[in-house]
């Protein structure tokens, strides 16, 4: 075993830095998996000898049982990041029967971020005052020199530590809890701190509801295999779990409750549609979950409703304004109070509470996407959004508790109470958009690749030019791509970036940009390389096209309502532009303009109805009514289509998340069937082709379970 591993290195061409998990080939900058940057560190450290199978276990999955397909999966991982940008290279080879080898030179360099700190301190040293060798002083001047600089160690010591106590020392320091090279999800610790649930997700099974003892490293599979479970709670008696099921081969929702002990499923409350979470009271005699409020409708906003476990019924707990949407209810420990997250628009979420009569009070504004909410004691909640954790009294204070690193931000929460521990899980996903043609119907055509979240993308008109949606410099920023050649659009980092509309002429583009509370629209000319933004204000906006050549739609969100407004270039100078309200009277949640510009079809805030306008009458709704309907849908001259959920379905004896297509005939109304295609995400706006269309897929998504202390900051 090496007695040091390297942390800042070059591999060949690569350079490898540890501590950020990043690698840097030319400009090329990948995010490895911790795992997996493990690995590479421990065979660095021994390079052009073998090591063996052993001792990467030992090394890197300590005090773990695991299978062998773990550390295959971990170096079939390393070499196709390799391989993908040098193909002509063999970084590691397999030594049969034995182990693996670096077989290319390593070289350990210093980390400039080190380098910087010395570089401080030699200056510091070149302008002192120059002092005697060793040679020239006496024994007692030796003595009193050393103590001298021992004397000033302490004492700078000392102040260093009496400033720096619970002021710049790292706070909340996290300690990896579980090893997956899947997805652990949704965590749920008992009251009696006995138990942890949580979904796990692989490639080999999809969807896994575990339990697992918090004495023990080994967490079981429970449930139904042909079962999709989310959200699992404990009861306080740490005997029973509750969890919602959807059946795969009926699709029939419902909450069940299972004993941990025998693994008895109990039958608890049918459901309608899948619920957006659930949370158990401390006496354990009351679920709160969410659902529709009208079950015979399409409308697709939840609402909170409790369900007595002794009478069996169901009662809707808090009214919720029209177009907004409740999910992830939480208990406080008293069980006076529910917390909630209430979505107003895609990005504005705000935290509510409310008691079991209803009354509501909100606790945050509706600013940005909120991850998680729990309760940490009766007048304290944390919650978790993309820039770190953060600390929310019931007197609407609000602080940073942890700041999120790097591109992997902190997702749910869970309070193991008995060690003053939070438990988080931490995600990374990639993505890619692909291309789909829908005179095949074969497997979409990935338009980019990068270990990063890439998302929405949109090929000009002319099909000369890709843009798209990228998180490679941390932050959602545009991206273009022109023959093979892919770069940054530099100043359109925002927090998100989102609804990318192109001139006709495939000169401009247009896109919606979310930065901090406030919304704006940017215009990128590609010819002249200028870009020009114009904030909005702080309510949301989505982009609907252009309408002409010097006229973008767009609507606005206002109270209860979207209104259409009208963009309008000046003849010479793009950064002179109006707006100017369009329709205040229309509903425009999300609107699609028809290829000939002749009509706009658009979905209301509700999500329950479309109509169809030609700009001169009265809008005309469609007998269509899009249950499950919200960005993922595009329209042509003759039909809507429409990108349904993802649903799980064998294919070829395996199961496979698959999203159904179908489309409507704006001419006659009628509906039909048509593609199958590889998962997409229905969050991102898909965008026309010729012969076919631009959608969003996720290609790995992994996370795991981290400890953080509770005990600065948070009682």
């Amino acid at each position: 075993m090496p007695n040091k591993l390297p942390s800042y290195f070059m591999l060949e061409n690569w350079l490898i830095d540890v501590d950020q998990n990043l690698v840097t080939y030319d400009d090329c900058i990948i995010k490895l998996e911790p795992k997996g940057m493990l690995v590479l560190q421990f065979l660095a450290a021994t390079p052009h000898e073998t090591v063996s199978r052993d001792d990467i276990f030992k090394a890197c999955w300590p005090n773990q049982v695991v299978t062998e397909d773990a550390l295959n999966r971990v170096i079939s991982s390393l070499r196709k990041k390799f391989t993908e940008y040098d193909v002509d290279s063999t970084y590691i080879t397999t030594i049969r029967n034995v182990g693996y080898k670096l077989i290319v030179p390593i070289t350990e360099i210093t980390n400039p971020r080190f380098r910087q700190q010395d570089e401080q301190y030699h200056e510091r040293d070149n302008n002192s005052l120059t002092v005697p060798s060793h040679s020239s002083l006496s024994s007692k001047t030796k003595y009193a020199v050393a103590l001298s600089v021992i004397l000033l160690l302490l004492v700078g010591l000392y102040f260093y530590f009496s400033l720096n106590d619970n002021t710049n020392t790292e706070p909340h320091k996290a300690q990896r809890f579980s090893y997956n090279i899947g997805k652990n999800s949704m965590p749920a610790i008992s009251n009696n701190n006995q138990w942890l649930t949580f979904i796990e997700a692989s490639t080999a099974d999809k969807n896994t509801l575990k339990l697992q003892k918090l004495s023990s490293n080994y967490a079981r599979s429970i449930g139904n295999k042909n079962t999709h479970y989310s959200h699992p709670e404990l009861f306080r008696n740490g005997k029973k779990l509750a969890v919602i099921s959807r059946n795969k081969i009926n699709n029939a929702f419902s909450i069940v409750s299972i004993d941990v002990n025998a693994d008895k499923h109990e039958p608890l409350l049918p459901l309608t549609t899948q619920s957006h979470g659930l949370t158990i009271h401390p006496d354990d005699t009351l679920l709160v979950y969410t659902q529709p409020e009208l079950t015979h409708s399409n409308n697709i906003d939840h609402q909170l409703f409790s369900f007595n476990m002794k009478t069996k019924k169901s009662r809707k707990i808090a009214f919720t304004p029209s177009g907004m949407s409740d999910r992830l209810p939480a208990f406080s420990l008293s069980g006076e109070s529910i917390a909630f997250i209430r979505k107003k628009t895609r990005y504005q979420d705000a935290i509510f509470i409310s008691d079991l009569q209803g009354n509501l009070q909100r606790l945050t504004s509706f600013n940005d996407e909120i991850f998680d909410v729990k309760w940490l004691d009766d007048e304290q909640l944390l919650i978790t959004k993309s820039t770190g954790i953060y600390l929310v009294t019931t007197d609407k204070k609000i602080s940073l508790w942890k700041k999120t690193v790097a591109q992997q931000p902190y997702s749910e929460l869970s309070i193991w109470h008995e060690k003053n521990k939070l438990l988080v899980s931490k995600f990374n996903i990639l993505s890619t958009p692909l291309s789909f043609d829908m005179t095949t119907g074969q497997e979409g055509f990935q338009l980019t690749s990068a270990e990063a979240l890439d998302t929405e993308a949109n090929v000009s008109p002319d099909g000369k030019t890709l843009v798209f949606v990228s998180n490679r410099t941390n932050r959602n920023a545009l991206w273009i791509r022109q023959k093979h050649q892919v770069s940054y659009i530099e100043k359109t980092e925002s927090d998100n970036v989102y609804d990318i509309i192109w001139q006709p002429e495939s000169n401009q583009f247009a896109a919606a940009y979310k930065s901090g509370k406030n919304y704006g629209v940017l215009l990128y000319d590609i010819t002249t390389k200028s870009l020009y933004k114009k904030t909005l204000g702080s309510s949301a906006i989505h982009l609907v096209g252009w309408k002409n050549s010097k006229e973008i739609l767009l609507s606005q969100h206002q109270e209860t309502s979207w209104v259409l407004n009208s963009v309008t270039l000046s003849e010479n100078n793009v950064a002179e532009i109006k707006i100017t309200p369009f329709k205040d009277n229309f509903d425009v949640y999300q609107g699609r303009l028809s290829t000939d510009k002749k009509n706009l079809v658009y979905l209301n805030s509700t999500k329950d109805k479309w109509h169809i306008w030609d700009f001169n009458s009265t809008p005309q709704q469609l007998l269509y009514q899009p249950y499950g309907i919200n960005r993922n849908w595009y329209i042509d001259n003759n039909f809507i289509y429409l990108l349904h959920q993802p649903s799980w379905q064998m294919v070829d004896g395996k199961s496979r998340s698959i999203t159904r297509m179908s489309r409507y005939n704006l001419s006659n109304g009628t509906t039909e069937s048509m593609h199958k295609i590889a998962s997409t995400e229905g969050d991102y706006r898909p965008y026309p082709l010729i012969y076919g269309f631009t959608s969003v897929s996720k290609n790995k998504v992994s996370g795991d379970f981290w400890l953080l202390s509770l005990d600065k900051g948070a009682r």
